[in-house]
This record gives C-alpha cells, sequence and structure tokens, in this order.
C-alpha cells in the first residue's frame, strides 16, 4: 500500500520519522564536508562535545556528531510544516505537500551549504578568525574557521527551508480552496 493511500492522520507520524532519518542523513554527509574542509573543528571542538571517543575513526566520527546534532531538525521542521499540510483536501494531496516541503527543506538546506562551502573557500580571510573561533586555538584556524561557517549555515538553511516550504504548502492550500487546483 501507498504512502498516499494511507489516511492523513496516520501519514503524519511516518512522515515526521522520515524527516528525522533524512535530516540526520544530511548531518552525517555534511559533515564530510566539513571534515574536509576542516578537520581541526571536529577535533579541537566537536568530538568532545558530542563525547566522541579517541578510539573512533575520525570520519564516522564527524558522521555521528552530524547525525546526532540534525536529527532533530527533522522534527523541528517537520512536526508544524505537516501539521499544516494536514488541510490538504486529500490523503494524495497530503502526501505531495509533504514531499514538496521535504524536499523543499532539504534543498534549501543544500543550497545555503554551498553558498557557505564557496563563501568560505573564496572569501574568508584571517581579519574574520577572531569572530568564528569564539576563542578558541586550534591547529588550523582557517579549516576551522570554514568548518564552523558550513554547521552554523547548515541550521540557517533549515530554517529557512522552512519558512519557503510553509509558504509553499499554505500557497497550494489557498489554490485548492480558491478552486484553481489541488493542494
Amino acid at each position: 500500500m501507498s504512502l498516499a493511500r494511507l489516511s492523513k492522520l496516520v501519514q503524519f507520524p511516518i512522515w515526521v520519522a522520515l524527516a528525522c532519518l533524512v535530516a540526520g542523513l544530511y548531518g552525517a554527509a555534511h559533515n564530510q564536508v566539513s571534515y574536509t574542509l576542516g578537520p581541526s573543528y571536529f577535533t579541537a571542538f566537536k568530538f568532545a562535545q558530542f563525547q566522541i571517543g579517541a578510539d573512533v575513526p575520525p570520519r564516522l566520527g564527524a558522521a555521528l556528531v552530524g547525525w546526532r546534532a540534525s536529527w532533530w531538525m527533522g522534527a523541528l521542521t517537520g512536526v508544524p510544516l505537516f501539521a499544516l499540510a494536514l488541510a490538504a483536501r486529500s490523503r494524495a494531496a497530503y502526501a505531495r505537500l509533504c514531499r514538496m516541503a521535504l524536499a523543499t527543506v532539504l534543498g534549501t538546506a543544500l543550497l545555503l551549504g554551498a553558498v557557505a562551502v564557496l563563501l568560505g573557500v573564496t572569501v574568508l580571510g584571517e581579519e574574520h578568525l577572531a569572530l568564528l573561533l569564539g576563542g578558541r586555538n586550534p591547529p588550523d584556524p582557517m579549516g576551522f574557521a570554514r568548518a564552523g561557517l558550513l554547521h552554523d549555515t547548515s541550521y540557517l538553511g533549515g530554517l529557512a527551508g522552512f519558512a519557503l516550504a510553509a509558504l509553499r504548502i499554505a500557497v497550494r492550500l489557498w489554490r485548492s480552496y480558491r478552486g484553481s487546483g489541488a493542494a
């Protein structure tokens, strides 16, 4: 049975769980990029913060940090978005809105992450380090700052994606109730 055939209320927790899974996997993959930009961001900060032991391979540790730091963003963004989408006229329309919301949040986070990498590599200079290091003295300050910039921008991307997805859902719902198409 397809997800679209299940009632909207039965779909709701499935969509939230899926959003948590996608957010966690995004965080794990995202941190592979962050680790490439600045391993010291993890070795001098994140591994201790997330209690990743020295016996854990660094790339796996970065993935674990990413998972732990981001799975909950799926619930934070998914619950209100999928609740808003419950106003859809049908189960299938609800599933379409949820897919669209998930893709919008993920796509926006990816886009802003790419912008952060580009800015970190091309624009970030020594004059920005004091602000981005937060009083830390890592072995590779520039790499640390680049990875930190990407990390912080990811949350901004998730929140911007949430706002954009909420707007898209609201517009589709409004159009469906105005008679100009299905939500």
